[in-house]
């Protein structure tokens, strides 16, 4: 950090490279929630742009800070840059790359992405267009569930009844175009 402070001290601006990768992504997928604040709190001088989008991807800051797996960083850039949702050049946002990045900070991304926009979390995505409770139910994240949709889990039961009673299983299991229409007499 007191490297960076110092090049910029002495004029030097920062550039991007050949992918098109700003010092503030740079900053974000490293992690370094101080760099990424700095450089956040100087963009106007130093000529930041805190929403500019790599080429190769057309990935912002957000989406580095996501694969970083540091919330703080997320956190720092959904705060301070008021980064939205915007999906890459693949159409995906970042709360596709935290769905798709493992381990337990990839979890703790993720729950800050969905605190700040729960709008996402019904939202259907992807080519099988699961949504974020599908993934929940498919890596048995129990308390992702809870957390996301109280109503269709149900304390003291077994995790397999669960997924045989659930309303949220009827849902998962059964596509509109499955759903056969009642037999109606003649």
């Amino acid at each position: 950090m007191k490297v960076l402070q110092f090049a910029l001290s002495l004029g030097v601006r920062p550039s991007v490279d050949l992918g098109g990768r700003t010092l503030l992504m740079q900053a974000a997928r490293a992690g370094n929630r101080p760099a990424t604040v700095y450089l956040l709190d100087h963009a106007a001088e130093l000529c930041l742009d805190p929403h500019a989008v790599d080429v190769a991807a057309g990935e912002s800051a957000l989406f580095y800070g996501v694969r970083s797996g540091s919330c703080a960083v997320v956190d720092v850039l959904l705060d301070h840059a008021r980064l939205a949702l915007t999906p890459n050049g693949a159409g995906r946002d970042p709360v596709d790359r935290a769905l798709s990045e493992a381990g337990p900070a990839a979890s703790d991304v993720l729950r800050a992405l969905l605190d700040r926009f729960p709008e996402c979390v019904g939202r259907r995505r992807g080519d099988a267009g699961l949504t974020v409770l599908h993934r929940f139910v498919e890596r048995g994240q129990l308390s992702m569930l809870r957390r996301y949709a109280p109503d269709n889990y149900k304390p003291g039961a077994s995790f397999i009844s669960s997924l045989h009673k659930s309303p949220l299983t009827v849902r998962l299991s059964l596509a509109p175009d499955h759903c056969a229409a009642p037999a109606t007499e003649s």
